[in-house]
């Protein structure tokens, strides 16, 4: 009978308990939902926060680009010819986007003006360090002198440089100038991997090397100056521009030959050589001059 009796209580007891057992894997089924949806959702949440930072990267970027092209469209920058300015156009898009958060130049350009042989490029580009600096860097591609009128919000400057920044010098060992464009082409590249440059710049005065941009930024023919194909390349640290290497087909045949020239965008002590024999320095600038062929200013002026 005892026994009986505990059999009942535990039969009494179990069928309490059932519905409490059921209770409980109701909720830990709902907990367990509620976690793989979680599990499902924060991916999704991460995935879609990224692609919003990337939206509004791009947008700054475009927005950034939109700036700097405003800023170049108000620059005039003319040949002289006896003595009487000739207009340039600006070349439509930049040759070059670059960056170097090494050196805290957040997002740059690089502009030219003219047809033929550009009268002058212009490296432009924001300081994110201190930020809302800009900067401008001038140097002139011309045989003669330059007449520039360069507007910063309301400032104005004349940049007339006297001498020719675009000094030639023959292509030593360079293969006579191919007939075809496509041969040109592949001419120059070669003539370009040829060179090595390097600098020396803060900080406490170390050596950097530059890389030779691989692909030219820009390629032309000006039949008044004798060229009949010619690329400009940039020698770089990391993609910021610091030398200007242009390499021209130029001379009637079959007296045709490769010449080049450099030019700084950069005011650090400048070295470049072919085939490891250096053919072009400059040294360390300081402040520079509305009549140098090269020139830097800064301004916070918006535009």
């Amino acid at each position: 009978m005892y026994t009986v009796m505990l059999l009942a209580v535990a039969t009494i007891c179990g069928a309490q308990d059932k519905p409490n057992q059921d209770r409980a894997e109701k909720v830990k089924r709902s907990a367990d939902v509620t976690q793989k949806a979680a599990d499902g959702a924060a991916p999704a949440d991460a995935q879609e926060s990224a692609e919003a930072r990337e939206r509004a990267a791009k947008a700054e970027r475009a927005e950034r680009l939109n700036d700097m092209r405003r800023r170049a469209e108000v620059i005039q920058i003319s040949r002289l010819r006896s003595g009487e300015p000739v207009a340039t156009k600006l070349i439509e898009e930049p040759l070059l986007r670059f960056n170097d958060t090494a050196r805290f130049d957040l997002d740059g350009t690089v502009w030219g003006w003219g047809e033929g042989r550009p009268a002058a490029l212009m490296e432009l580009y924001p300081k994110s360090d201190p930020p809302g600096v800009w900067v401008y860097v001038f140097t002139s591609l011309s045989a003669g002198p330059l007449d520039a009128k360069v507007a910063i919000g309301a400032q104005r400057w004349n940049w007339a440089p006297k001498t020719a920044g675009f000094v030639a010098q023959n292509f030593p060992e360079a293969p006579p100038p191919a007939d075809k464009p496509a041969l040109r082409l592949r001419q120059m590249k070669e003539l370009a991997r040829r060179l090595t440059a390097h600098e020396f710049w803060d900080p406490d005065n170390s050596r950097f090397e530059l890389r030779l941009l691989a692909q030219p930024v820009h390629r032309y023919q000006d039949n008044a100056a004798g060229v009949a194909d010619a690329a400009i390349f940039l020698l770089a640290h990391g993609t910021n521009p610091e030398v200007v290497a242009v390499i021209e087909a130029t001379g009637d045949e079959p007296a045709r030959h490769w010449q080049c020239a450099f030019m700084r965008l950069g005011h650090a002590e400048m070295h470049v050589e072919i085939d490891g024999k250096e053919v072009w320095r400059k040294e360390r600038l300081g402040p520079t001059s509305l009549q140098d062929p090269y020139w830097l200013t800064v301004s916070y002026a918006p535009q």
